[in-house]
């Protein structure tokens, strides 16, 4: 591949990359119908022919978004299963990532909720294609790696879905439920120091939980919890007069 061909391979790759960073703020902010292509080409600096040229309408668009906002949270979350840790250890680092899609990537969160209203709504094409082409194949590294984990004896005797259940659900009961928590405990959910609690607790609950020997699972969960730091997250919002914001 010549020099020429590849600067214009990184200008596309950079131009459809824009479209799509500006496409997730609009339409996790206002929704599939309230959204504007204007306002994503504004904010994208392309105009209507380049934005058609990547993306045949406004709805391909939208799924587009979404794609790309999960197929890289299933890769990150594949590399660490398929990393030389131990099965026990990689069970715990694939639930730190998924807390930490949370908050890094918001906008593709609540997109991937609107679509699951649009599910229930009959509009199931899409949801099924993102179920067969990404989330099957990662669900079935997740109950490969349980399975090593209980076969090492370094897991408990579990169903692996219902360790799935206990994984992922904890994460997404805390970030869907956020405002309700927040009022319940007088906190800001989403304030550093609350976000940090979680994260720790939830790694440390299910090392507690889930191992053979919860001491060794509270050590496994410290040395996870050490190398994974908590990712930036560009919209906290801390009530000044909790002290467990400062």
């Amino acid at each position: 591949m010549s020099e020429h061909t590849n600067v214009r391979k990184e200008q596309a790759d950079h131009t459809r990359n824009a479209i799509l960073h500006a496409a997730s703020r609009e339409f996790g902010q206002k929704g599939f119908d309230g959204a504007s292509t204007a306002s994503i080409m504004e904010s994208a600096k392309v105009n209507t022919s380049l934005l058609y040229y990547y993306f045949k309408n406004k709805i391909g668009l939208y799924e587009a978004v979404i794609m790309n906002a999960v197929e890289r949270y299933v890769n990150e979350s594949k590399s660490i299963l398929e990393s030389s840790a131990s099965p026990a250890e990689r069970v715990l680092r694939a639930a730190l990532i998924h807390f930490d899609r949370y908050i890094r990537d918001q906008e593709a969160q609540s997109l991937l909720q609107q679509e699951l209203l649009r599910f229930w709504a009959g509009k199931r094409e899409f949801a099924s294609i993102l179920a067969v082409d990404l989330f099957s194949p990662w669900l079935r590294k997740m109950k490969e790696t349980v399975e090593q984990g209980i076969e090492a004896r370094e897991l408990r005797e579990m169903d692996w879905r219902h360790a799935m259940g206990s994984i992922l659900g904890g994460n997404t009961f805390y970030f869907l439920n956020a405002p309700l928590y927040g009022l319940a405990f007088d906190v800001d959910p989403f304030c550093e120091a609350e976000l940090e609690s979680q994260r720790r607790g939830t790694v440390h609950f299910l090392g507690q939980t889930l191992f053979v020997d919860p001491a060794h699972g509270g050590s496994i969960a410290a040395r996870v919890l050490a190398s994974m730091p908590m990712p930036k997250f560009r919209r906290l919002r801390c009530r000044e007069n909790l002290e467990t914001c400062r």
